[in-house]
């Protein structure tokens, strides 16, 4: 296994302070590389090739174990860095760390296009390998991948350009081999835009409908905006709309910032269900339907997570009840017994409803949770800080 080494590959901007002239440079500090990833190959039986593999788990992946899903995303050669910041990215929203798995496509355009007309063969002669390359993926690549790394069963696909294409293509065909789909910038153009008269004469039933899709396209001219404003149409002509189907337009943005741009729309647009789970409700019975409900849609436990009843509190609080989000926040307590920001909030909001003596029991037990808590030191001086000037604002009320 290699590890990948970004500055070996990439410009690195480092901002040195120039020492003035006759004085002696300062010493060298120690450097580290700063490690995204990892490189391994695998060989094709299916296509008769060796392909390589870009991979980046999530932070502490070595020491955890927990299991993820995976984002599979074709032309990683040059998609892999924006594709690990994306993914990491999403994990500050509480969303459940995802792998990235990127694929260097070894002839793109025969891996990621479908067998061709013959009048498009003749500008791309050795177009036509999609489905070779889709059996790849899912009889080969995905085996080998679940069988190396933890993971949950949650698969996603993004591609852009002619890789936005080749995701549609398994979409059509292969719906049943992820469970979301990111289609950037794609190259709808090809081929006559056959895939669009697909997508025109697809049946409600097709289980394609019942996958996340996510479509983007930026201002990328009149060959790539023209045939993605007819897909807007014939999804418009869709009755209804599959409900986690979204397509939108990024303005300005070019063909190939759009690889950046909307892959990491794309993964939070996949996210939004979770990250938005406790908006438009008032009860804590609400959010556990929620919560069940997002099993359901995403196939794994979806973890429940202190921000999403901070979040129902602070609705209630906007609302005027008060007592109601004081009362949600003492459910988060008894979830969440292990989350030192749950006290720190409570507290705060005790002593804002004048529940002094609550309060001071809440800091007094949280002082003696963490007191042997790695970060026990700075969460201590944190929570006696806040013990001793409630205690002065109590001894000020008994006077």
């Amino acid at each position: 296994m290699l590890k990948l080494r970004f500055c070996r590959s990439l410009v690195c901007f480092v901002f040195l302070a120039v020492p003035a002239y006759g004085q002696d440079p300062p010493a060298a500090a120690a450097t580290e590389p700063v490690v995204m990833g990892e490189m391994r190959t695998i060989e094709s039986e299916v296509i008769g090739e060796t392909y390589t593999l870009r991979i980046s788990t999530p932070p502490g992946y070595e020491e955890g174990d927990e299991r993820h899903g995976v984002v599979y995303m074709v032309d990683a050669h040059y998609l892999f860095l924006q594709g690990a910041v994306s993914v990491r990215n999403l994990d500050a929203s509480g969303f459940p760390s995802l792998i990235l798995v990127g694929i260097d496509t070894v002839q793109r355009n025969r891996d990621l296009t479908p067998a061709p007309a013959e009048d498009a063969r003749i500008d791309f002669p050795e177009a036509g390998g999609s489905e070779a390359f889709q059996r790849f993926l899912v009889e080969e690549l995905q085996p080998f991948i679940d069988a190396t790394y933890r993971t949950n069963g949650v698969r996603i696909l993004a591609g852009h350009s002619f890789g936005g294409l080749f995701v549609l293509d398994t979409l059509i065909k292969r719906p049943e081999a992820f469970q979301g789909f990111l289609v950037l910038s794609p190259s709808l153009w090809f081929n006559g835009k056959a895939h669009l008269d697909q997508l025109r004469s697809a049946p409600p039933q097709h289980p394609m409908f019942g996958r996340f899709v996510f479509f983007a396209i930026g201002d990328e001219g009149p060959r790539m905006n023209g045939p993605f404003e007819e897909l807007l149409k014939i999804l418009g002509e869709k009755s209804p709309l599959p409900s986690r189907w979204t397509a939108r337009h990024f303005p300005g943005d070019n063909h190939w910032e759009m690889a950046l741009t909307s892959l990491r729309a794309g993964l939070r647009q996949y996210a939004a269900p979770f990250t938005e789970v406790a908006e438009g409700i008032l009860t804590v019975e609400e959010l556990d339907e929620r919560y069940q409900a997002l099993d359901r849609l995403y196939g794994i436990e979806m973890p429940r997570t202190p921000f999403s009843f901070v979040s129902l509190a602070r609705g209630l609080e906007e609302r005027g009840e008060t007592e109601a989000a004081l009362d949600i926040y003492a459910v988060a307590s008894e979830r969440f017994p292990e989350d030192p920001l749950i006290y720190r909030i409570r507290g705060q909001k005790l002593e804002e409803a004048s529940r002094l003596e609550d309060a001071a029991a809440l800091y007094d037990r949280a002082i003696e949770k963490f007191k042997d808590s790695p970060e026990g030191e700075r969460l201590l001086e944190t929570f006696r800080a806040r013990r001793q000037a409630l205690q002065a604002r109590l001894e000020e009320g008994d006077q």
